[in-house]
């Protein structure tokens, strides 16, 4: 989604005064902005540790010009709750005195996990829970069904995760995924896939 409106502002086919306005995908701008190759995106990945006070450093000069490229700066900061103290510290003079061309956003799984001064200078976006009506991918469907047979029967889960490169770091994730959809099919009373069965047998503790 980050990128998504990094596009979108830059989009050279986008008059993003006018409501409704989504990217072309498909312009140079566009498509610069998905391979991450573009100028005037700046990505700083938490997810990869913390993100340090001197990375921030080096950002600051960078925002005194005007953007090299595009119509906007983006500055996308990805995991923002590993900002450190003294590099949120650092950055917030650069977002109580913003270029009018430079754009912020802070991805993190809670607001609550970013420090009260940033997040006071921003507009806050949740996003909701995914569609647990979405298919899983045919990868990840095998995975969830060997997940609620444990939770079933306590057996069989530990020989399949320990087998070397049984399960990569995306497959992984996408299994989490996929425990957020069926916890989300149990609380609205729609369990239709195993792992959602699974879970309304459990007891509320359990859940």
């Amino acid at each position: 989604l980050a990128l998504w409106w990094a596009a979108l502002i830059n989009c050279e086919h986008v008059d993003v005064s006018g409501s409704g306005a989504v990217p072309c995908l498909s312009c140079p701008a566009c498509l610069r902005i998905g391979a991450g190759m573009y100028p005037d995106l700046v990505v700083l990945d938490g997810r990869e540790g913390s993100i340090k006070i001197d990375q921030i450093r080096e950002l600051r000069p960078l925002l005194g010009e005007p953007p090299r490229f595009g119509r906007r700066r983006v500055v996308v900061m990805l995991e923002a709750q590993s900002l450190g103290i003294e590099a949120a510290n650092a950055l917030l003079k650069s977002l109580e005195e913003p270029s009018a061309d430079t754009c912020f956003l802070f991805t993190m799984p809670q607001r609550e996990r970013l420090l009260p001064t940033l997040l006071s200078r921003g507009w806050v976006l949740t996003l909701p829970w995914p569609d647990p009506l979405r298919p899983l991918a045919d990868s990840v469907r095998e995975w969830a069904v060997s997940l609620a047979e444990f939770l079933d029967s306590g057996r069989g889960w530990f020989e399949k995760t320990s087998a070397k490169g049984a399960l990569d770091m995306s497959q992984a994730l996408e299994l989490v995924l996929a425990c957020q959809k069926a916890l989300t099919e149990h609380l609205t009373g729609q369990e239709k896939s195993p792992l959602g069965k699974a879970l309304a047998c459990l007891s509320e503790q359990g859940v």
